[in-house]
């Protein structure tokens, strides 16, 4: 329990939060988005979850060498801007073929982070990293029961628009909280 006097712990675990709800929310919440919006049918829209993962998969087979070039923050940083466009695409994407574009975009966009943070986390905490991460993953299992529960409420309510507002707000919320988080990391002493 001595590790929850750390703030870069619990900032780093902060990101993760809204990356999980991120993640939970699109992946719970797309397929009702599409067909509910009239954008595709069942199984067009059920396939553009596949493309999501073809995405992140791509985003984490080249994030070593995007990191080499660009270090951690500035390949989080152009990560996120591509799952940025990929949330615009799919807010005002008609077709199948926009929207899978969406959802690889997004998926690639949101493939950094995990694998970044949690470095971050070992990183910093090494004697304890296995403690350190399954707090920080704690954490991110809290965003994702949130951000879930706020997307359904949302779709209860016949707002189906809500789903990119979340996926977008959950974005810039981790660009805003990564410098501060990596920041504490740099002055935490262990």
């Amino acid at each position: 329990m001595g590790l929850f006097k750390y703030p870069a712990l619990l900032v780093f675990g902060l990101v993760l939060f809204f990356q999980s709800g991120l993640e939970g929310a699109s992946g719970d919440y797309t397929v009702s988005f599409l067909t509910k919006t009239g954008r595709l049918g069942t199984d067009a829209a059920t396939l553009a979850m596949t493309w999501f993962t073809i995405g992140m998969l791509a985003g984490r087979l080249i994030l070593g060498k995007m990191m080499s070039a660009l270090k951690d923050l500035g390949t989080f940083y152009l990560y996120l801007g591509i799952a940025l466009v990929g949330v615009a695409f799919l807010a005002f994407s008609n077709g199948a073929a926009g929207t899978y574009l969406a959802m690889a975009l997004l998926g690639f966009g949101v493939g950094a982070t995990f694998p970044v943070v949690l470095g971050h986390v070992g990183g910093i905490f090494r004697k304890q990293s296995g403690t350190a991460i399954s707090i920080a993953v704690f954490i991110a299992l809290l965003g994702q029961f949130t951000l879930k529960r706020v997307t359904g409420a949302a779709f209860d309510a016949g707002s189906f628009i809500t789903l990119p507002i979340v996926l977008a707000a959950a974005i810039a919320a981790m660009m805003c909280i990564i410098p501060f988080a990596i920041s504490l990391g740099n002055k935490t002493k262990l």
